[in-house]
């Protein structure tokens, strides 16, 4: 399991959200989830951001077949697990399991995969938006960049 942490997208990407300090998720609808005490594995009050990318790109992958990730040059209907995330009948839980025998992975990864580079996360109709506090809309923010340093200096 990998290390994560984000810059504050309300803070022009230039503070990082730091390993025991608090952070928030700005969601699409709005909303934000809070974690008081950040331990740099992506998740936020029992959610993990990049299930939750997932969730909230993938009617937009699905209808877009031929959208690029940046940093692979790669087409999101060229991953093993895109005609299951397509499938918009399929609930998000039970992705993984119909993504084999092609891939064995969760959908943790699939938000990786499309999620973990900052031109990837971007180019999403829905990008990660990390923040220091509920002030702002989703829509009046940049997408979070990763933070060099993980969250350690």
């Amino acid at each position: 399991m990998g290390c994560f942490s984000w810059m504050f997208a309300n803070c022009d990407n230039e503070k990082s959200l730091r390993l025991g300090r608090k952070g928030y998720i700005a969601c699409p609808d709005n909303t934000f989830i809070e974690e008081p005490n950040y331990d740099g594995y992506g998740d936020f009050d029992g959610k993990d951001v990049y299930e939750l990318v997932v969730q909230w790109n993938r009617k937009f992958l699905a209808d877009h077949p031929e959208h690029i990730l940046p940093r692979f040059h790669i087409r999101v209907d060229r991953f093993p697990w895109y005609p299951a995330l397509a499938d918009l009948t399929i609930p998000l839980y039970e992705i993984p399991e119909r993504s084999k025998p092609d891939w064995d992975g969760e959908l943790r990864m699939i938000g990786i995969d499309i999620a973990c580079y900052n031109e990837d996360n971007a180019s999403l109709a829905y990008p990660i938006k990390i923040v220091s506090n509920k002030k702002m809309a989703y829509d009046d923010l940049p997408p979070s960049k990763l933070d060099p340093d993980q969250g350690c200096l």
